[in-house]
Parts: C-alpha cells; structure tokens; sequence
C-alpha cells in the first residue's frame, strides 16, 4: 500500500483507503459477540442478505475497533485520508447493552419493542439512534483529522436522497455536509 500511495503521490494523484465497518461474518463475530448489535431477544443484528452481521453505532466494533484500525491505517501508510463505505450500520433498533442503556440515560425510558420502527412509538428512539450516527462520523472524523486536516473522511450513504433512509438509518444530507469532506454518491446498474 505504501508502494502505491508513493506512486500515487509522485504522479500528483491522491490515495484514499476505503474500509468497511458495517459488518462481520459470523466466525469473527464468535471472537467477540458484545462488540456487535442484537434484536430485542439478543440475536446478532444480521444483514445484507443474512451475510452479515452488524455493530450498531454505541458498539465497540463501531467506535473503538474502527476508530484504533483508522489510525493504524494512518500511521502505517501514507494516505490522503479514508473512505468509510456504507456508514450506515443498519436500519431499526438495536438492543445491545449499550443502546438499551444509552438511549434509557437519554431517555429515562427502555427501547420500544413489537412496534412498527416508522411509528409514533419510536420518534424518540430514532431521534437519539440519529445523535448516535452522528457521534460515529465524527469519531471517524477526527480519527483521519488527527493526522492532518489535509486528509480526507468520505463516506456513501445509500439512499441519501430519500427521506426513509434518514428515518430509519439516523443519517441525512445535513450530516453528510458537515461530517464528510466531499459527498460520494454510488449508482449501481443492476
């Protein structure tokens, strides 16, 4: 990678590394299962076909493991900054022991459960869930910033154009314009 971002530079192009924290598989879920975000009966959140399973925004894999593996990346490699994929973690609630005591601290009050997420019911939640997202961009912020205000933190966020995603997921374009040094918008033919 170093190779690279010294190829990269002396040809007047950056290099950004593009990781990944919305999920695991299971085998490095079994290493450490608290780092990741459960349902209401403490299964792991799964996602992306089954495929995956997801941290949430107060997990440990979210914050501190993604926070330590962004500067490790920046310390080892001489990178013009990072690009998050999908900072989005999941859309609905978690249950984790974090979230359920977060959002109580915030709250007074214990995560909704066997109600639709789009309800009434869970405005508050999604309200706290959104101030969670938005602490994570920040973190990875400054995590990438800490080595130079040069440096870049991008993400894309699926859907960012349509009002259900930032409902669901706590992530709208006014996050987006305050968190990321430019927006990375995908389009997929499929």
């Amino acid at each position: 990678l170093n190779e690279l971002a010294k190829k990269c530079h002396a040809n007047g192009m950056y290099l950004l590394v593009r990781v990944d924290f919305r999920g695991v598989e299971e085998e490095r879920y079994n290493r450490h299962p608290s780092w990741f975000g459960c349902d209401q009966k403490g299964e792991p959140l799964k996602g992306w076909g089954d495929r995956m399973i997801r941290p949430c925004y107060t997990s440990y894999y979210g914050r501190e493991y993604a926070e330590q593996f962004i500067h490790e990346l920046m310390s080892r490699y001489e990178l013009d900054g990072v690009w998050e994929n999908c900072v989005i973690f999941g859309f609905g609630p978690c249950y984790c022991k974090n979230c359920r005591e977060g959002y109580r601290a915030y709250s007074g009050k214990d995560i909704p459960e066997d109600a639709d997420y789009d309800s009434e019911e869970f405005r508050e939640y999604r309200e706290w869930k959104a101030i969670q997202a938005r602490a994570h961009m920040e973190r990875m912020r400054r995590a990438v910033k800490q080595f130079g205000e040069d440096k870049a933190y991008v993400s894309e966020i699926f859907g960012m154009y349509h009002v259900s995603t930032s409902l669901s997921s706590g992530i709208d374009l006014y996050d987006s314009k305050d968190a990321f040094d430019f927006l990375v918008s995908p389009l997929f033919l499929d």
